[in-house]
This record gives C-alpha cells, sequence and structure tokens, in this order.
C-alpha cells in the first residue's frame, strides 16, 4: 500500500493502480478504505474486474443488498467459483434463500474445496427442508 501510494503521488489517474490498493487494503480488512479505492479505480475505467471487486467489498462492508444488485448486474458476464459465492452469500443474507441455494450450489461445482460455501449451502438447504 506504501509503495501504491507512493506510485499514485506521481500517477494520479492509475486506475489500475488503485484497483491493486483497493485488493490490498481488502485483504488487510480496510474495507472503507478500499470502497474508496475502488470507486475511484472505476471512475477511470469502467471494468468487470473492477465492479466484481467493488460487490466483493460491498459484502464484507455487509452492505448486502448493495453487494447482491451490484453482483447481479454482473452475472452475464462472470461465472466462476467466486462470482457465485459473494453472489449467493449476498442473496442468503437478504433472505433470498432459494436463489441462495442455486449460485451456492454452482460455487461448489466450480470449485469444492470452499468449506464455507458447502458449510453456509448445506444450512440453507437444511432451513429450507425444515420450513
Amino acid at each position: 500500500v506504501t509503495y501504491l501510494n507512493q506510485y499514485l503521488k506521481v500517477n494520479t489517474q492509475d486506475d489500475f493502480a488503485y484497483f491493486l490498493k483497493a485488493k490490498c487494503n481488502a485483504n488487510l480488512g480496510y474495507n472503507d478504505l478500499a470502497l474508496n479505492d475502488i470507486l475511484t479505480a472505476e471512475a477511470f475505467e469502467n471494468s468487470i474486474d473492477y465492479a466484481f471487486l467493488e460487490g466483493k467489498i460491498l459484502y464484507n462492508l455487509k452492505n448486502f443488498k448493495q453487494a447482491e444488485e451490484k453482483l447481479k448486474s454482473l452475472s452475464g458476464q462472470i461465472q466462476n467459483s467466486e462470482f457465485y459465492k459473494y453472489l449467493g452469500l449476498s442473496q442468503a443474507e437478504n433472505g433470498n434463500k432459494a436463489d441462495a441455494i442455486i449460485n451456492l450450489e454452482k460455487s461448489i461445482i466450480l470449485s469444492d474445496d470452499d468449506k464455507f460455501v458447502y458449510s453456509k449451502y448445506n444450512e440453507l438447504k437444511m432451513g429450507i427442508a425444515n420450513e
């Protein structure tokens, strides 16, 4: 982050540097800073990768409704395990259990090594079965 801040002092409009800084801040748990950085990157460049990172950051900030909306807007463009994971988790938090199950199942099919997704999927399936 320190090096990216130094770089951005000289290259103030480098969208990819803001994207990298947002990823770093998100990985460090500084999601408010990460959101500011990714929004800055998106102001310079409309990128699917940037929008996806914004959706993940919104989820981490517990802005589940905004996260779901952002991720749903990307549904025709991204189809990987991580995408379906965050979309499904956002939907689960918003009470949309049926769609959450479908998307978490897609995440499991594409990558079955995420124990958290598998656990959440089973929890939702059991919840619907008991309703």
